[in-house]
């Protein structure tokens, strides 16, 4: 696997001298060894933030933790960007994950500026640091399993 500091050059996000990037916060992974990055994934205390593209170049908005275990089915979500008002989404659980299609390009625009997302599920109030996640979804691609 590619390190984040290296990927984070490659990628323009570091210059020389300059703080440490939002985007190296970020673990970038490829599906096949040497291949695109496909899957960004962010781990924080509350839970921990992945992001994927689908064929169509839409953001899936993961949002896990390895304590959850939840058995698999269709949920209501609300999220919050840095103290907004609630947006509400429907999902999908997975053991410990949950999935979001995002559809809204507005509201990917509004992700990928914020630093804060809140989670609402039916099992609790979960907030996550996302600084970076522009620079993140865009350092990503789809990739086909």
């Amino acid at each position: 696997m590619i390190s984040v500091s290296i990927m984070a050059t490659m990628l323009g996000a570091a210059g020389l001298g300059a703080p440490q990037d939002a985007l190296s916060l970020w673990e970038l992974s490829p599906m096949v060894p040497g291949g695109a990055m496909c899957r960004a994934m962010k781990s924080g205390d509350a839970v921990d933030t992945q992001l994927v593209r689908n064929k169509e170049g839409k953001l899936l908005l993961v949002a896990g933790h390895p304590d959850w275990d939840h058995k698999a089915g269709p949920i209501h979500v609300t999220i919050s960007l840095d103290g907004g008002p609630p947006v509400s989404l429907e999902g999908y659980v997975i053991g410990p994950t949950v999935l979001v299609l995002i559809k809204d390009d507005t509201l990917t625009a509004q992700l990928k500026a914020a630093h804060e997302v809140a989670w609402t599920l039916p099992w609790g109030h979960f907030t996550a640091a996302v600084d970076g996640l522009g620079k993140a979804l865009d350092a990503i691609a789809y990739c086909p399993a």
